[in-house]
């Protein structure tokens, strides 16, 4: 594995301060398919040592894993010296992993639809663009540090999978198609908040309130099995929206100069993921129950 970073900061001035980071990463390397794997993982018997020879006996039930990772981002922040009111910053992110799976079919490999196929590839994209500003505003003795912000978050993932066994089944298109427990999707999330901290003598009130509207957007799969028009088997990859408030209040009470308690009351809310909203089974003519198992 090998990983490379660079970082740059710069500050022309005492106002002004600019941050640039990258960094980038690659594997390769033989492994479990998912780390959760590696506690069920049994070892080779004697007969297939026997039979494949030690070293391929354990190969043949790993994965050849080639994997990258690049990520980047940008930061501003810009803070007058006499202008208490303004302490803005601006922050973006970019992300993407791209990973390709494959069982060397030299090896004997054991194979299923629950663990990616013969062969896989899957790409993650991640792209965040954040806007805060905290005003300082002081009323006699109470001071308060006013935070508003937005945030915007795009996420894209692509899945394709080769299972050998169905390479010859037209409805899995040949044995190329998306896991239906992994499906391929966009995810936009827009958020807006705001929050106050009040502060009075050794008293801290944080009250706050974030806004999040999600759209979640599905894409159809490449087998006609996962991708059934008939409305009672659930294949539906038509984009779904979510939003809610997610209101906060906080405390804190600085009783001596070793002692704090603080307290903290709020109602948040999730939106369902990628696999939560788009995951399908087969329908009976496949041979499956074709039951809607998603929950929008």
């Amino acid at each position: 594995m090998d990983s490379y970073m660079s970082k740059l900061n710069i500050r022309p001035n005492e106002e002004h301060t600019f941050t640039l980071s990258g960094i980038h990463s690659k594997r390769d390397s033989w492994q479990p398919w998912a780390a959760k794997y590696v506690e069920k993982m049994t070892p080779p018997t004697a007969a297939q040592i026997k039979k494949y020879g030690y070293k391929a006996a354990w190969l043949r039930k790993l994965v050849k894993r080639y994997q990258t990772d690049d990520s980047a981002q940008f930061k501003w922040n810009y803070q007058p010296i006499y202008n208490p009111l303004i302490d803005l910053t601006l922050h973006t992110t970019y992300s993407k992993t791209k990973q390709h799976d494959k069982r060397p079919a030299k090896y004997n490999p054991v194979s299923s639809l629950g663990t990616m196929g013969n062969e896989s590839w899957v790409s993650y994209t991640d792209k965040t663009i954040e806007l805060e500003n905290v005003s300082l505003i002081n009323i006699g003795d109470v001071k308060n540090a006013l935070k508003i912000g937005s945030q915007a978050h795009l996420h894209d993932r692509n899945t394709l999978m080769y299972y050998k066994g169905y390479e010859k089944k037209p409805n899995y298109h040949q044995g190329y198609f998306q896991p239906a427990y992994m499906p391929s999707g966009k995810q936009q999330t827009y958020s807006f908040y705001v929050q106050d901290e009040i502060s009075v003598s050794n008293f801290v009130l944080t009250p706050s309130l974030r806004y999040d509207y999600v759209r979640n957007h599905g894409t159809k799969n490449y087998a006609s099995a996962y991708n059934d028009p008939d409305p009672r088997f659930g294949h539906d990859y038509s984009p779904v929206t979510y939003s809610g408030w997610t209101p906060r209040f906080g405390t804190y009470w600085q009783a001596t100069n070793n002692i704090g308690f603080f307290g903290d009351i709020s109602y948040a809310w999730q939106a369902p993921t990628i696999d939560q909203t788009y995951e399908v089974q087969f329908t009976p003519k496949n041979g499956g129950s074709g039951k809607i198992t998603a929950t929008p």
